[in-house]
């Protein structure tokens, strides 16, 4: 399958590599939690439910790793602070159920992940792929569309702000901002 990854490489390993980097510029700063942040982007939309089981995954085995030095920063109350960030482009039609499955996940474990909510900047190419691949579009036909998903997404996300924590509003549209 186009979307799977080669035999015997995972690709949370990368992604947890990513992490472990982050975190170890972090632990040099001895007393802050925000010197070190990684931001991990979805280009395609192929690639996208990939991209956030390994991020999950990846999270999930460090923050339960012997080593504290590997897991989420805390802040003086005990409380997870995400230094991990994703993020969901509004143009793709089910992008309110990716929403909702990864604040499930975080409300579930605990383990908040950054998320920035942009529009997306592939549109013709997403199409182009799909149409060319024999696979649904993926994305929506308006950009009215894209609008009002873009405002319902980003409502969610202030709505479930507890734990999700960290949200970023990214958007060139001044209705929007």
């Amino acid at each position: 399958a186009k979307n799977s990854i080669p035999e015997g490489l995972r690709e949370d390993e990368h992604i947890k590599g990513i992490v472990i980097c982050a975190r170890e510029i972090r632990s040099n700063y001895k007393g802050t939690t925000g010197k070190a942040f990684a931001w991990i982007d979805k280009e395609e939309y192929l690639y996208r439910d990939l991209t956030n089981r390994a991020i999950r995954q990846a999270l999930f085995e460090l923050e339960n790793n012997p080593e504290e030095k590997l897991h989420m920063p805390r802040a003086p109350d005990g409380t997870v602070i995400p230094d991990v960030g994703t993020v969901i482009q509004a143009y793709l039609i089910d992008s309110l159920y990716e929403t909702k499955e990864l604040v499930e996940w975080m409300e579930k474990h605990n383990l908040p992940i950054a998320i920035r909510i942009v529009k997306g900047a592939y549109h013709s190419n997403e199409i182009r792929d799909a149409i060319r691949e024999g696979r649904p579009v993926p994305v929506f036909k308006e950009h009215w569309q894209t609008d009002a998903n873009y405002l319902e997404v980003a409502r969610y996300l202030f709505e479930h702000a507890d734990s999700v924590k960290c949200i970023a509003i990214a958007s060139h549209h001044a209705r929007t901002i």
